[in-house]
Parts: C-alpha cells; sequence; structure tokens
C-alpha cells in the first residue's frame, strides 16, 4: 500500500467510498465525481502503477475478470444497455478501470461541424484518438451515492 495513494487510502477504509462490488483481491466503488450516473472505478487493493500494462499477466487478467463482473452488475442493476470501460492511471497513480454505464445510446452527440472542428484541434494539438474518461465537473451528493450504490449492490 502506498500511503500517498488515493485508492490505496480506499481500499485500506481510510477514506470513505460508495462500495458496489469486492472480492478478495479488488474492489468497485462508485466515482463520487460522475460524468453519468454509475460511473464506477474498480482498482486491484494491491497498489500497481498506473500502467496496466506493466502490471504481472495473471493479476491484469484477474483485473479485467472482476470489471467484467462489475459491469454486468451496472448493467442489470442500473438497466444500461452496457459499460464502456476505460484503463486509467494518469491522475491517480493506481491502475484502475473506470466503468461508464450507458442507457442509451445518442445518435450524434455532437453536430458534423463541431465534430470536424474538435478532431482538426485534437491532431493539431494534442492526440489523434479520442478517450473521453475525465470524471465530472460537480461532487454528486453522499446521499445519491448512499443509494446508488446500495442499489448496485442488490441491498
Amino acid at each position: 500500500m502506498e500511503k500517498k495513494c488515493l485508492f490505496c487510502r480506499i481500499v485500506s477504509k481510510e477514506e470513505p467510498s460508495y462500495s458496489v462490488m469486492e472480492d478478495a483481491k479488488h474492489l468497485a466503488f462508485l466515482d463520487v465525481f460522475p460524468l453519468i450516473e454509475g460511473q464506477t472505478i474498480v482498482v486491484p487493493k494491491e497498489h500497481h502503477g498506473g500502467y496496466a500494462f506493466d502490471m504481472p499477466e495473471e493479476e491484469l487478467k484477474d483485473l479485467m475478470s472482476f470489471t467484467q463482473k462489475v459491469a454486468k452488475r451496472l448493467d442489470s442493476q442500473l438497466g444500461a444497455e452496457r459499460c464502456m470501460q476505460v484503463l486509467q492511471g494518469y491522475a491517480i497513480d493506481h491502475v484502475h478501470t473506470k466503468l461508464f454505464p450507458v442507457k442509451t445510446l445518442k445518435a450524434k452527440v455532437v453536430d458534423e461541424k463541431m465534430y470536424r472542428s474538435l478532431v482538426m484541434t485534437l491532431r493539431e494539438s494534442w492526440y489523434s484518438g479520442v478517450i473521453i474518461s475525465m470524471s465530472g465537473r460537480d461532487r454528486e451528493s453522499d446521499e445519491k451515492l448512499k443509494k446508488l450504490s446500495e442499489k448496485i449492490e442488490g441491498r
């Protein structure tokens, strides 16, 4: 465990969280700054640096297997069509999977003009692919997070 790591402190219960699933090696909890309802973070309980592909192969497989179980629970408990997944570890240097339950897929998120502008901006000054996995701006209320974690856990 890394004392400076937020996720290690959550695993050790030094920091509060809203758990949705847990086993001996992993913990899944609600993101307190969600972009969408039910946005969930899945972490191995053992600290691993943020780059998932540096993990031992078996531990990465275990993380993905547990993440699959969490995603299926989110689907069934929240009525999601499916979960989108991103492996992360930049902002918090502890490998983690972020799950985004998608209830309804919108036909178009942005219009064609905005899309082209966004693509050109990203190609010119950043990264050629688009992955948005950031958290939302506003912290969700503890009351809502508690109710949602209980619903997902089936309590």
